[in-house]
């Protein structure tokens, strides 16, 4: 087993591990030789889940295993996020895994800075990992998959936050509608339950993928879980979409521009965008 690679965009993988902290405090990673996939999941927390290409994070990457070239591991959100904050603004950043003398295996980086008379300073961090089973670590990092009811794109971040922290004045719970027209209603009601207060969104898009949607569905999520969600991420999504199995679950995606966000591009279709995933508990109706 051998993984080794060049860290070419930190700030993107950092991001990720930052929003991955959001939800739980250790993550599992299966990666291979072209892609990245990544979850952090609880049945209290939910889940939080992303894939990428390697190549838009990593160059020189080489990945051997017996596993089918697949690597899985398990590893602290911390842990890995002071590493990753040693690498930014650096030259040069190198990230393997190594085995210790104690036989503990850990994802070692190997840091070079330069100084102002350009002289190479080097910088060791590493954090221990915790090996998985590929085939488990698959199943961990794969979202679950639902029959969706409604799949709608929703307004700007900035907007909706706004909303929605006004909404969280009044209530510590949401229930959140869409129908296939491309409404989204956003209630609650108020600390006495005397009145439901509404905010509602019109002419919203509906990805092609979710063309067979029911009528309507909702669901009602902690309005703390869904804020945590929107602000887990320092960049402006070019897409937030939600989705919801009516009263079972509810998914909010926010679709980030690798290219335009962090300045590395790939020529394939599609292969510029990561998706972060919040899979949020769905309250009893």
């Amino acid at each position: 087993m051998r993984l080794k690679a060049s860290l070419v965009n930190v700030d993107l993988l950092n991001s990720i591990v930052t929003c991955a902290s959001r939800t739980e405090k250790t993550l599992t990673i299966l990666i291979s030789q072209t892609q990245f996939h990544l979850s952090a999941a609880s049945q209290l927390s939910g889940g939080f889940y992303a894939r990428l290409f390697t190549n838009v994070i990593f160059d020189q990457l080489v990945v051997e295993s017996k596993h089918e070239g697949h690597i899985a591991f398990e590893v602290s959100c911390e842990g890995l996020s002071k590493c990753l904050n040693s690498c930014i603004g650096c030259a040069v950043a190198i990230m393997k895994l190594i085995q210790n003398p104690d036989k503990s295996v850990a994802l070692y980086f190997r840091i070079e800075n330069k100084t102002k008379n350009n002289k190479s300073i080097l910088i060791n961090q590493e954090v221990l990992v915790g090996m998985k089973a590929v085939p488990g670590a698959k199943e961990i990092v794969t979202p679950p998959t639902a029959n969706w009811d409604v799949v709608l794109e929703l307004p700007k971040l900035d907007y909706l936050s706004s909303s929605i922290s006004t909404l969280s004045n009044l209530s510590r719970q949401l229930t959140i509608t869409g129908t296939s027209q491309g409404t989204i209603k956003l209630s609650v009601a108020t600390l006495d339950s005397a009145k439901f207060v509404e905010t509602e969104f019109s002419g919203l898009r509906s990805p092609r993928e979710a063309e067979s949607q029911q009528e309507s569905a909702s669901a009602t999520v902690y309005i703390k879980d869904l804020q945590r969600a929107m602000a887990s991420t320092k960049t402006s999504p070019a897409k937030v979409l939600c989705c919801i199995q009516n009263n079972r679950s509810f998914v909010l995606m926010l679709v980030v521009n690798v290219a335009l966000e962090f300045g590395r591009m790939r020529d394939q279709d599609g292969a510029n965008e990561v998706k972060f995933m919040f899979l949020l508990p769905v309250l009893s109706s």
